[in-house]
């Protein structure tokens, strides 16, 4: 079976019968056609997914993967069978680092967004506090 890496979660026409296993970086795969043969009634007229099926012959999901996948996903980390040559090692560790480092950027992005909120409450109370402390003096003075 050949793998296909991918940024995200995707099912493609020109995938079909062609027996890929998806491999996303987001630390899952799957099996394209048994994912999609099992789940094809989402595709067709009626379906939740036949609008982007229909005109472009994919379906995506760029975060994670639907909820109606989870029987056919498989999360990592990917069990290596020991007959695996020392490429394929290589590649694997790669692809974990890859990982590690996608990881990362998006707790140092919500530690960064984090800061800003706090900073933007803090902002919030002292307006606050200055227009109560106004509004009492108006009213006391």
């Amino acid at each position: 079976m050949e793998q296909k890496k991918s940024k995200y979660f995707i099912l493609k026409k020109e995938y079909l019968n062609k027996g890929f296993t998806i491999v996303v970086n987001q630390g899952f795969k799957y099996n394209h056609d048994d994912l999609f043969n099992n789940q094809k009634h989402r595709f067709l007229k009626g379906g939740s997914a036949f609008k982007s099926w229909s005109t472009k012959g994919v379906y995506t999901k760029t975060i994670g993967y639907p909820s109606w996948a989870n029987e056919f996903i498989t999360t990592a980390p990917f069990i290596k069978p020991s007959t695996l040559s020392q490429e394929a090692d290589d590649e694997n560790r790669k692809s974990n680092d890859f990982l590690l480092i996608s990881h990362e950027g998006r707790i140092k992005k919500i530690e960064k967004d984090l800061t800003r909120l706090r900073l933007a409450t803090i902002i919030l109370l002292v307006s606050i506090v200055y227009i109560l402390y106004r509004f009492s003096c108006n009213t006391a003075c």
